[in-house]
């Protein structure tokens, strides 16, 4: 896949910011370790995908209030949460997260940026 970001974050951490960046999708591994991927800032022009995996470690990823999230998951001791905005504009584009834990967790959310 071209143009998709990739991240892995193992026995480590990651803080990963898109700043007036388009953005078309990524995949992220944590292992043993934690990924923060925000994409508050990021421009987001059609529907994309996440692949997110998580063993033992966690994946936070922020999200702008003006899209659609749908996640879709397989977890085995873990969970995937989707904690965002469920007033997003019908015609706005959609981020779509396959989420995959084992003893680990994925979260979604919104969260205004301090200014």
């Amino acid at each position: 896949r071209d143009n998709v970001n990739s991240c892995c974050a193992t026995f480590s951490g990651q803080n990963i910011k898109l700043e007036k960046e388009k953005f078309t999708g990524a995949d992220i591994t944590a292992v043993f370790g934690g990924v923060k991927y925000d994409l508050r800032n990021a421009i987001i022009e059609s529907d994309v995908v996440i692949n997110a995996s998580s063993t033992f470690g966690g994946i936070e990823i922020y999200v702008p209030a003006n899209v659609k999230v749908k996640t879709k998951s397989t977890s085995i001791f873990g969970g995937v949460e989707n904690k965002t905005n469920t007033q997003a504009d019908e015609n706005s584009h959609t981020i779509y997260v396959n989420g995959t834990t084992l003893f680990g967790g994925i979260e979604v959310k919104w969260q205004q940026l301090k200014k």
